[in-house]
């Protein structure tokens, strides 16, 4: 990332569970913001590493969002995941959401999926990750911030 670490847009969204999030609800949390979609054979082979990561970071701070980019009904997309278990809070991304992420100073559009950001307790943008990203490569870049 050149030029430091630049704000992570803010954002609100429907999760999947009826509830309303807001990027300004995690503050003092270390965020793993997760751009994915069903139909995407890698994100659904991340599911995996992130509950594994959430599962053992949760309680130091660490909170894993997935927003996924699917066109169906959100209903389609709960029963998908809870097939699968995942145990992070996931949402519907909109429009909004994916055009101000795609358009960070020094990060670049979001090309492909998954493509996974680390936001700190400041709410600060550190890393991108683009493609399927395994646990310990996340936690080499989560566990300064934790």
């Amino acid at each position: 990332m050149t030029g430091g670490p630049v704000p992570a847009p803010s954002f609100s969204l429907n999760a999947l569970n009826g509830e309303k999030i807001h990027l300004a609800d995690f503050r003092g949390k270390v965020v793993i913001l997760d751009f994915w979609a069903t139909w995407c054979p890698p994100c659904r082979e991340g599911i995996p590493e992130l509950n594994r990561l959430y599962a053992e970071y949760r309680n130091r701070g660490l909170v894993v969002i997935g927003v996924s980019l699917d066109r169906g009904e959100p209903e389609e997309v709960r029963r998908f995941l809870e097939q699968r278990g995942a145990e992070y809070v996931n949402a519907m991304g909109n429009e909004e959401m994916f055009q101000a992420y795609s358009s960070l100073p020094g990060l670049g559009k979001i090309q492909g999926i998954p493509t996974a950001f680390v936001i700190d307790r400041e709410g600060r943008l550190q890393k991108k990750f683009v493609g399927l990203t395994r646990k310990q490569t996340f936690e080499a870049v989560i566990k300064p911030l934790l």
